[in-house]
């Protein structure tokens, strides 16, 4: 669906855009902590943390980061621990909420992207243009595992809710499905473009890319696809509801709703003037959907419902 008329999405704005927060500068990775309460930048030096009810933001020096960037930001299952990734090649390790960095771990030589972090939350896998995914323990910094192979560098990887797979993303549209343990690769399934934010709904796989792709997991089917509006596709994604997809344009600024049955764009906004979207990400209540630049403009937080009900009644 082609772009809202301005008034539209003006009036669409007023009613449910909720808070616009500031920002200066790039931002490289995005997540919400576990309460949904903050948000969580990757930036040049270190994290930048913004309280999402207040508007409210600080900044935490990451070390090893001082001259770069970092990259990727997951929490340990446990919410004890923050782990970085960072461009240097290093991976950080940051206690929560102080976010006190207690231990940093050199992997490589080059940039890391891709991050998954165990169940047992002791062990992390991570990969990037060394063309590795490797299992580092995060306490020592021991190599547990390694395994060469990704086509081009790791541009992402995740693990299931369940613990039971990994998937990791290079640069080359190659998604492979890996045992968590010992990384050994169990299928390898195909996309257009890298997949730069994957993420499980579910038995199934949500893939963005050149085309955004939900595949299940133990077929390796792909059950619906979206290309549209994003002409050279998508950075970000994430299911605001069952039959809705919320996506960001990764060399645009379009937020677009897809209707995931039969792949068509239920709403398409523009949230920012130019430049690319980050990251999109729903709350862990599933009452807001946050909205990141990948420089400058603002934070954005939407309502979820009210989203949801103009893509349904357009």
């Amino acid at each position: 669906m082609p772009l809202a008329p301005l008034k539209e999405r003006k009036q669409l704005m007023a009613a449910c855009l909720e808070r616009d927060i500031p920002l200066a500068g790039w931002n490289y990775c995005a997540t919400l902590d576990p309460d949904g309460a903050k948000l969580l930048l990757g930036r040049h030096g270190g994290i930048l943390v913004i309280d999402l009810a207040s508007g409210g933001s600080h900044e935490v020096e990451v070390p090893a980061a001082v001259y770069d960037a970092v990259s990727s930001v997951a929490f340990t299952p446990d919410r004890s621990r923050v782990i970085a990734t960072l461009w240097v090649g290093s991976v950080a390790v940051l206690t929560w909420p102080e976010l006190r960095c207690i231990a940093v771990h050199r992997v490589c030589d080059t940039r890391l992207h891709g991050l998954a972090v165990l169940r047992d939350g002791r062990s992390a896998w991570v990969g990037g243009h060394d063309r590795k995914r490797t299992r580092i323990d995060l306490d020592d910094g021991t190599v547990l595992a390694a395994h060469a192979g990704e086509a081009m560098w790791m541009a992402d990887a995740a693990l299931s809710p369940d613990g039971e797979l990994l998937v990791t993303a290079d640069a080359a549209g190659n998604v492979r499905l890996c045992d968590p343990e010992s990384g050994l690769e169990r299928r390898l399934l195909q996309i257009q473009g890298s997949a730069h934010d994957m993420s499980f709904h579910g038995a199934e796989l949500l893939l963005p890319g050149l085309t955004t792709a939900i595949v299940e997991v133990a077929s390796g089917e792909t059950r619906a696809g979206f290309t549209g509006e994003h002409k050279l596709g998508a950075q970000t994604a994430t299911f605001l509801t069952d039959d809705l997809v919320a996506t960001g344009g990764a060399h645009d600024p379009l937020l677009v709703l897809w209707n995931r049955a039969d792949g068509s764009s239920a709403l398409t906004l523009k949230p920012y003037n130019k430049g690319a979207i980050e990251r999109v990400l729903l709350t862990p209540d599933r009452e807001h959907l946050v909205v990141v630049p990948r420089c400058d403009h603002a934070v954005q937080i939407w309502r979820a419902a009210g989203l949801v009900a103009a893509a349904r009644n357009r």
